[in-house]
């Protein structure tokens, strides 16, 4: 097997706070805020790595479950910032959606800069499929900026085929 490109890490201290709102079909499940750091554990010039503030919102309409995140930037000192634009390309939020539909578990994930010029994105949509009991077939296509930290400033797209023992 090839070694790995890279490796990223994400320790987050999390507070939520269920709710049960709801107008019709419409529920406002959970808020949250959290302080998240990710980083790649590089060294120098391939070193990226950044911390945040996150606000989360957990909301359903009938069996689609919607995950909202939108972030801050702790602010860093220039000479110490690893990645100074990585906000302009791996964005300042987040929506993603899950929908199952009989066996199937479909995912849809958009992040984006929040900026008309130059906007920038990353959509990932995911099917998940069970063979069996325990093992499921997971495919996924990605287009955008920041799939990984190490490329967060080049826009690429992936398709993968993969199995999981996890039903997510």
């Amino acid at each position: 097997s090839r070694p790995f490109r890279e490796l990223n890490y994400e320790p987050e201290l999390i507070f939520t706070y269920p709710l049960n709102f709801s107008a019709g079909n419409f529920k406002m499940r959970m808020i949250g805020l959290s302080v998240n750091h990710q980083s790649n554990g590089k060294e120098a010039a391939h070193s990226r790595s950044w911390n945040r503030f996150i606000l989360i919102g957990i909301f359903q309409y009938k069996d689609l479950l919607i995950n909202a995140r939108f972030w801050k930037r702790f602010t860093e000192k220039p000479i110490e910032d690893d990645n100074p634009q990585i906000e302009d390309y791996l964005g300042r939020c987040e929506i993603a959606a899950i929908y199952p539909f009989r066996k199937n578990i479909f995912s849809f994930r958009l992040r984006n800069n929040l900026r008309f010029s130059p906007n920038r994105s990353h959509l990932d949509l995911s099917w998940l499929y069970p063979i069996s009991r325990d093992l499921r077939l997971f495919v996924q296509a990605a287009h955008g900026y920041a799939d990984s930290l190490i490329d967060y400033n080049y826009k690429q797209t992936t398709i993968g085929v993969g199995f999981t023992f996890l039903n997510l």
